[in-house]
């Protein structure tokens, strides 16, 4: 009688093992500050749940930074954007912090860098958009390196 009453007290609990919520978040690895730090994810968490994606400075211990909370698209996806501006350079980490998730990926780590102090722009910031930007500027200790240009938009998307 013992053997069947634990039997049926452990088939109750199977169906709570098997119903355990995924969530997998991407973030880029490096970023610079400034730059808008998108954090992308996909869920088995039902569509309209919402779920917390915070930013932590990592230096030997974690501060929260700033803290979001997103709604669960229809496709079980979500994206949270946060903005650098101000932050200093060094590791941070995304998280949703969840407990229970199996092998879901609930933590990122993002080096943000700031490279201002080794670039000289001597082209405007800002300028009105007529088709063509003029760009120029020189960066300290690389004068035969490539460098990659971004031009983002005043909606903070890459133009």
């Amino acid at each position: 009688m013992k053997k069947i009453v634990l039997l049926v007290i452990g088939l109750l609990f199977l169906p709570v093992i098997a119903l355990a919520y995924q969530v997998n978040i991407e973030a880029p690895e490096t970023l610079t500050v400034g730059k808008p730090l998108v954090v992308t994810g996909v869920t088995t968490f039902p569509p309209g749940m919402s779920v917390d994606v915070v930013l932590y400075y990592q230096l030997t211990t974690t501060t929260e930074i700033k803290r979001q909370v997103v709604g669960i698209k229809p496709d079980k996806t979500f994206k949270v954007v946060f903005d650098t501006t101000g932050l200093t350079t060094g590791t941070y980490k995304v998280e949703v912090p969840v407990n229970g998730m199996g092998d879901s990926v609930t933590v990122r780590l993002v080096r943000i860098v700031d490279r201002s102090e080794e670039i000289q722009m001597d082209s405007p910031l800002t300028q009105e958009f007529n088709g063509t930007l003029l760009i120029a500027g020189m960066i300290e200790g690389d004068e035969n390196s490539g460098v990659q240009v971004e031009v983002i938009g005043p909606d903070n998307s890459l133009v």
